[in-house]
């Protein structure tokens, strides 16, 4: 019996719910083919595709339609002080595809069928969400909308509160100025006040100053509805001084006396008047301490002091003496050793200013470092075998090496004035005693923050005690500390071996205007005319980072320094000028 041909036909390929269906070939019909489209990825026998592949009925294909799974957040941050609400909106809708049902072919592209991802995020749906955190004042509509649109991610202030108004501190009004004009006197035979000086002056009975009350804000509200009280406003008072009485109301300040009104370093109103002293002041008349002007028309012999709570004006030479002024001082001829401090305790202030910024950023360093050592395991087991002293030496020693020398350079400029404050003298000596030595392992973490806490309160007083500027005027000075709230002139001969404190400036520019050794150390700009010597003089010039130097002439062995950068001249040098550019000590 003859067997009947078999007829060709190709072998095809279904996929219905996901499950694949192949039917083989017939005679020399064409196995079926399957590849992948969008949305779509084929693994045949475990090995994923990306062209038409040859199946057959025995063979294993897996299909899996694509996802990414999409994102709608909304995240509301209220700010500190309520007086803002900001959103951060993210929304991607995402990718799903699902698989087709492809009837039987013999080449087969599964195409995936995209769906609707996630639905996107609406002004109303930010609303919602700051309703749910409570923000319900001073919503801006517009950047809800500009939100919900851009979704990206950053935040949008949607709502905006109402601050309280700002209060007004009390102050004082002084009905007076405080500038100062000093012109020669007319001669030595007949010195008076009124010629001497052109200053403010009242009459007994005058109004001097009045007392503004303070005035307090109005109530703010926060975006959650809130009432946020305004700031209270500070209070002061009239301080009268000699010469000055405030009426009941504590309102006004008169004058009793005639004389010239100004405030002191602390805020005090008093009345100044003058005091002539037409010979030396030596052993015969004793020292002079006197609230007002003090003009000496002779000279102020060694170890004299003269003290002035106003100007100090001195026609003669002065020789190993003292003079302190709250005002300013005028030597007319030339300074021999001694001591000249104008502006009062200011002075000695804005010097130890310096001292203190770096001494409490060292303690607060030194405090912050064992904070952290007390979180270490290690540390805790060598506190208990030892105690925290070794470990606070060690870190005095390797990382706050400065404390000990300015605890000492602190107690130096406090124990020797005795017009410190007896509280601030102990202060200064008991942290030179606990940084000597190994005092420093006795510290308690109580005693660090107390010191701590007096440091910054000693700074924060004689930041508020700078009173007003207060200059130094002298011909000629030698081995003489000098200490100026205001500016330092020489107008002569210059400096030799001295050492000055400037709070505006120094000037050397007399004849010749020569500063040869000692140091200058000026919160101002300086102008000398020559530094130094031909011989290499060691000489110290420096100022504050935000000032500028300009020398005429500097010799060898001279260091000039401009805030923290110092540099050391090897060699002559001419028409210096020194400045810091860009945190760069720049010479030329």
């Amino acid at each position: 019996m003859t067997e009947k041909p078999v007829e060709d036909r190709d072998g095809t390929i279904a996929l219905i719910q996901g499950q694949v269906i192949v039917v083989p070939p017939q005679g020399m019909g064409n196995f079926p083919t399957i590849a992948p489209g969008q949305g779509v990825d084929i693994w045949v026998e475990g090995e994923k595709i990306e062209e038409p592949t040859v199946v057959t009925a025995a063979a294993q294909v897996k299909i899996e339609a694509r996802s990414r799974p999409g994102k709608r957040q909304i995240r509301v941050k209220i700010s500190p002080d309520r007086l803002q609400a900001a959103v951060q909106v993210q929304y991607d809708p995402g990718v799903r595809y699902s698989l087709p049902n492809i009837s039987h072919t013999n080449r087969a592209v599964v195409e995936g069928v995209e769906e609707k991802g996630l639905p996107p995020i609406t002004a109303d749906d930010i609303r919602a969400e700051l309703a749910a955190h409570k923000v319900c004042v001073g919503i801006d509509e517009e950047a809800l909308r500009r939100a919900a649109a851009e979704a990206s991610g950053e935040p949008v202030v949607v709502a905006r509160g109402r601050p309280p108004g700002e209060s007004k501190d009390a102050w004082i009004e002084y009905l007076f100025s405080q500038e100062e004009r000093i012109i020669r006197p007319a001669g030595e035979e007949r010195v008076d006040y009124r010629e001497r000086v052109e200053i403010p002056t009242v009459p007994p009975g005058t109004l001097i100053a009045i007392k503004h009350p303070p005035q307090m804000g109005t109530p703010g509200m926060g975006v959650t509805g809130e009432t946020l009280k305004p700031r209270i406003p500070k209070d002061v008072e009239i301080k009268a001084g000699k010469g000055v009485e405030v009426d009941p109301t504590g309102q006004k300040a008169f004058a009793t006396v005639g004389g010239r009104p100004m405030v002191t370093g602390g805020g005090k109103l008093e009345i100044l008047s003058t005091l002539v002293q037409r010979g030396d002041v030596d052993l015969s008349t004793g020292n002079i301490n006197f609230h007002g002007d003090v003009e000496v028309y002779g000279r102020v012999t060694e170890n004299m002091k003269v003290k002035s709570g106003g100007n100090i004006t001195v026609y003669r030479n002065v020789t190993h003496a003292t003079l302190e002024a709250g005002g300013s001082i005028i030597i007319k001829a030339n300074l021999i050793g001694g001591y000249v401090r104008a502006g009062g305790m200011a002075a000695l202030y804005r010097q130890i200013q310096p001292i203190l910024r770096d001494l409490l950023a060292g303690l607060r360093g030194l405090d912050a470092a064992m904070a952290q050592l007390e979180q270490l395991p290690q540390f805790k087991a060598q506190v208990e075998a030892y105690g925290t002293g070794p470990v606070l030496q060690l870190l005095v020693e390797q990382k706050f090496a400065d404390l000990p020398s300015l605890t000492a350079g602190l107690a130096q400029c406090m124990e020797t004035d005795k017009d410190v404050d007896e509280e601030d003298r102990r202060l200064a000596l008991s942290l030179k005693e606990a940084f000597h030595g190994i005092n420093v392992q006795r510290l308690t973490k109580e005693q660090m923050k107390r010191y701590i806490w007096e440091v910054a309160r000693l700074l924060e007083r004689t930041e508020r005690a700078e009173g007003q500027r207060a200059d130094i005027e002298i011909y000629y000075a030698q081995n003489a500390r000098i200490e100026a709230t205001g500016l330092v002139a020489i107008r002569g001969q210059g400096s030799y071996h001295s050492h000055i404190m400037a709070g505006e400036g120094v000037l050397v520019t007399g004849h010749p205007g020569v500063v040869r050794g000692g140091s200058i150390q000026s919160f101002g700009d300086v102008y000398i005319n020559e530094v130094g010597s031909p011989g290499g003089t060691p000489t110290v010039i420096s100022c504050s980072a935000e000032a500028k130097m300009e020398l005429g002439r500097v010799y060898p062995n001279v260091i000039v320094q401009v805030g923290s950068l110092r540099h050391k001249f090897e060699r002559e040098a001419i028409k210096v000028r020194a400045r810091l550019l860009k945190g760069e000590l720049l010479l030329d």
